[in-house]
């Protein structure tokens, strides 16, 4: 299951598979070779990682100030998220590792120029 949590007077996000197909395809700016392979391997995700890639893509557009937490119940899906958002293009920070690693990582969450998705 996918879970937002938004803040108060913010547009919740619509999550019907419906009103994800009539939205237009992401930007081809960044070159139309990136956006073909980018489609081609979202083809082979399975669909809840299809659906959750498109929902940080979209909260990540809708503005710098955002800052996205992704939970998972288990530690090898922390990796295999954070590489699968790498090959997405999407820079992520985790928690994974001894306790000063960890720390780091929640001291840089949030900093300007940072990942916005742990």
């Amino acid at each position: 299951d996918v879970v937002l949590f938004k803040s108060p007077g913010i547009e919740a996000i619509k999550t019907e598979e419906s009103e994800d197909r009539s939205r237009s395809p992401p930007s081809r700016a960044a070159g139309e070779a990136s956006y073909v392979a980018s489609l081609q391997q979202r083809e082979v995700l399975p669909s809840k990682l299809q659906r959750l890639l498109s929902l940080l893509q979209e909260l990540l557009a809708s503005g710098p100030e955002e800052r996205i937490l992704v939970y998972t119940q288990w530690a090898t899906h922390v990796v295999y998220l954070q590489d699968v958002l790498q090959q997405q293009g999407i820079s992520s920070l985790a928690l994974v590792g001894e306790l000063r690693e960890t720390m780091d990582v929640l001291s840089r969450f949030g900093c300007e120029g940072e990942a916005r998705v742990l």
